[in-house]
């Protein structure tokens, strides 16, 4: 017997059939790969609004399958499959073209360069770029490792979602340096911008990485995808059409995730 979340209607506005089980299942894998220490079985349950026993049996598979392991104090971490998974994303995952699009509909939109970044190598690389129309734009963005990224709005972002314990241990291992007058060099101040990143969904880097610039980027699938796509533009042009970039780059953004998450407010 097949579970589904199925909506039955006519022609072309048919949804497809949604598995229910398997859409579970990965939810809990997702929820548990944001955790450092793991998460025990009633925690999943919680945060998936599921019943026990259904997160019981959901597990179960899950472990028998090699995808979640269990440790100490019951508590349950990915397995070696889900270690397969994500090296295999990396060899196989490229970004620039399955987000490619929507970075060109975000220049289409606003005649902004844009660009895709996101955790790669141990870091935060730019994946891809796109340059803007207008007769000023921001140049030079190329694929690659992104220094600093405590000063840029894709870093900041990347590192907003990221979970506490593997956020701090990032930073530590690396300088905060001061890239202009305006850039978080203190961990607290960084912390408390993280917190606002998350609450309303976005980042800016308001000539916090160079003088002149402004950026914003939105996360992929509300912050669970390891990519964010992103805007720059001078500071002038920035500040007097932020809410119109905004928009765009939320809308991007919603158009990659298939959760709808990343909706434009």
């Amino acid at each position: 017997m097949h579970e589904t979340d199925e909506r039955i209607g006519g022609g072309a506005g048919r949804e497809r059939p949604r598995i229910q089980s398997v859409a579970r299942a990965l939810a809990i894998l997702v929820d548990v790969a944001r955790e450092a220490d793991g998460l025990t079985p009633r925690e999943i349950a919680d945060r998936q609004g599921l019943r026990l026993p259904t997160t019981y049996h959901l597990v179960h598979t899950l472990v028998s399958e090699g995808f979640l392991v269990r440790g100490d104090g019951r508590r349950l971490r990915l397995g070696r499959h889900a270690a397969t998974l994500g090296a295999a994303f990396d060899w196989q995952s490229v970004p620039q073209q399955t987000l490619g699009p929507l970075m060109r509909q975000l220049v289409d939109a606003t005649g902004e360069t844009a660009y895709i970044s996101g955790w790669r190598n141990g870091g935060v690389e730019v994946l891809g770029s796109a340059t803007g129309r207008h007769a000023i734009t921001v140049s030079g963005l190329r694929a690659g490792s992104a220094a600093d990224p405590h000063a840029r709005a894709s870093g900041k972002l990347l590192l907003a979602y990221l979970p506490e314990p593997a956020r701090r241990s990032f930073l530590a291992r690396r300088p905060l340096e001061r890239r202009t007058p305006r850039t978080l060099v203190d961990e607290a101040d960084l912390e408390r911008e993280f917190e606002t990143i998350r609450r309303q969904g976005y980042a800016t880097d308001l000539e916090e990485y160079q003088l002149g610039v402004c950026c914003i980027a939105v996360p992929v699938d509300g912050g669970r995808s390891p990519f964010v796509i992103a805007l720059s533009a001078p500071k002038e042009r920035f500040l007097a059409n932020f809410d119109a970039y905004r928009h765009a780059a939320l809308t991007a953004a919603s158009a990659a995730s298939p959760s709808g998450d990343a909706a434009a407010r």
